[in-house]
């Protein structure tokens, strides 16, 4: 009974150091795999103009109950100025895009009458971009025509960010490699092949900017802006 009892624990120890043999060895392997490649990241930036330009303000009018309707009359002659002013301005109808009119009522200290805030907004999107930059600061002149407005910064859009970022990825490489090489030189080792190389997400920033974020940046206020993207590459050393 005790040769049987010997005999089972003698096989359990045989096989848990086989198995403990293959760990080893798979962990060594894999320390030598990574004692013979080195990541690092890479990054490439160029300066840009944006070439698209938005535009947003939005054509406001206080009203009360039972007036409402009137009101609305007012604001849509207020609309029919704005788009007039665009157009000969020499905006193209299908670069203005008008959203219904809102109603909102708000409170005063008045409590005997019911009041509101009549709005609507009108965008311009284009690619005449020094045009309505110009327009947006003239946006105001409406307002001597009765109407109140608010209205936002121009937005600025760079439409060609996937061609800027394919040529970038291989600049945004060759600095990976260049980083990896000195530090691989200061080893007293060589740089070979890549390995594998993963990219990061698109930073739009502002000029000379370096407030990048995991999940992007998009300036917007600028006309010119870097565009910029990372890659993270491995490479094999010798």
């Amino acid at each position: 009974m005790n040769d049987n009892v010997q005999i089972k624990y003698g096989t359990i120890l045989s096989v848990g150091l086989v198995i403990a043999s293959l760990i080893w060895a798979v962990a060594f392997y894999q320390s030598k795999l990574l004692d013979d490649t080195l990541s690092v990241t890479g990054s490439a930036k160029t300066r840009v103009k944006a070439d698209v330009v938005k535009f947003s303000f939005t054509l406001q009018r206080q009203s009360s109950e039972g007036r409402i309707s009137a009101d609305h009359a007012l604001l849509a002659r207020d609309r029919d100025a704005a788009v007039a002013f665009l157009e000969k301005e020499g905006v193209a109808k299908d670069a203005i895009q008008i959203l219904p009119p809102l109603t909102d009522e708000y409170y005063s200290n008045d409590t005997s009458v019911r009041k509101y805030t009549l709005r609507q907004q009108i965008t311009v999107q284009s690619g005449e971009v020094d045009k309505i930059t110009t327009l947006a600061s003239r946006i105001q002149d409406l307002a001597k025509e009765g109407a109140v407005i608010q209205a936002l910064p121009p937005e600025y859009l760079v439409s060609k960010l996937a061609e800027y970022r394919v040529s970038l990825l291989a600049e945004a490489v060759k600095d990976a490699r260049a980083r990896a090489e000195a530090i691989a030189s200061a080893n007293g080792r060589r740089v070979g092949g890549l390995k594998s190389a993963a990219s990061g997400v698109v930073q739009v920033l502002a000029p000379n900017s370096i407030d990048v974020s995991d999940y992007g940046q998009y300036d917007t206020m600028n006309l010119e802006k870097d565009v910029m993207v990372t890659v993270r590459g491995s490479f094999f050393v010798k």
